[in-house]
């Protein structure tokens, strides 16, 4: 089948340019012009830099790119991400980042992963911080490869940096929900604006349940559902021109029954 369509692509091909218009020469030069790339701006070095100019490996990800893949928790950054996958555990606890085939796998939330988890630049050094909801961020950096140097001796498989939006001085707000017939229903809310003189402040907040996908046939109840909501606030001041102090605090709280496997058959054994 691949032989017999090849020729009919061709002639297709062939007969759209010969009964395409002439190409005038203004628009022969507008095709001339030099494509110009979006400048992206990530912080792998430490350093707001372009991200053709430095020398690491990273993949950076907008808020406008997590929003448009619908990515809820930082669970689903595998499916966007090269070479970044999940080593699934339990629960929350038990479950860390691996890149490029590097990555810790352990029955105990108490041990630094060697993928390193960041939230604004400070380190979430148990495992079950890094996984949460990306809500209101900036981008998601992933930096492959070690980065000891930079980001500390956890870090030798690579860093999963979360980077949230900062306060703004003009009133901003933004309120998004989500649902499906699965019964999963995702919402969340933003505030930003100026508190006073050179202050600033952003509140969010969100809310998050799934009524779970396995039903236990025994008792009618589902199970692998979750409960799970979160807030955070930001202040950002500006004293001289010079000086930026920024402070932020978060909590959350997240209940589930998790990761019930499901039987496919029970039928009992031959005897």
């Amino acid at each position: 089948m691949i032989t017999s369509q090849r020729p009919v692509f061709a002639s297709l091909l062939v007969a759209s340019a010969l009964s395409a218009p002439p190409i005038h020469s203004g628009a022969m030069a507008q095709d001339k012009r030099p494509q110009v790339l979006e400048e992206v701006i990530v912080t792998a070095t430490k350093r707001a830099s372009n991200l053709q100019d430095i020398p690491v490996a990273v993949t950076a990800l907008s808020n406008q790119d997590l929003v448009n893949a619908l990515v809820g928790s930082s669970e689903d950054l595998t499916q966007l991400v090269p070479s970044l996958n999940l080593n699934k555990g339990g629960n929350p606890r038990q479950t860390s980042f691996s890149i490029r085939g590097i990555g810790t796998v352990t029955f105990s939330s108490g041990i630094e992963p060697s993928v390193s988890t960041m939230l604004d630049g400070v380190v979430m050094g148990q495992t079950g911080m890094a996984f949460t909801q990306l809500v209101d961020m900036q981008r998601v950096e992933v930096l492959r490869g070690p980065q000891g140097t930079l980001f500390g001796k956890n870090a030798s498989g690579g860093v999963v940096h979360f980077i949230t939006r900062d306060p703004t001085e003009e009133f901003e707000a933004e309120v998004r929900g989500y649902a499906t017939d699965d019964e999963e229903y995702r919402s969340s809310f933003t505030v930003s604006d100026g508190l006073a003189e050179q202050l600033a402040g952003r509140l969010t907040g969100y809310y998050n349940k799934d009524e779970g996908w396995v039903k236990n046939v025994f008792d009618g109840n589902t199970v692998n559902d979750s409960d799970d909501w979160g807030i955070r606030g930001k202040l950002l001041w500006n004293p001289i021109e010079t000086l930026e102090l920024k402070w932020s605090s978060d909590y959350s709280d997240r209940n589930s029954n998790c990761c019930n496997a499901a039987f496919r058959s029970l039928d009992p054994y031959p005897a």
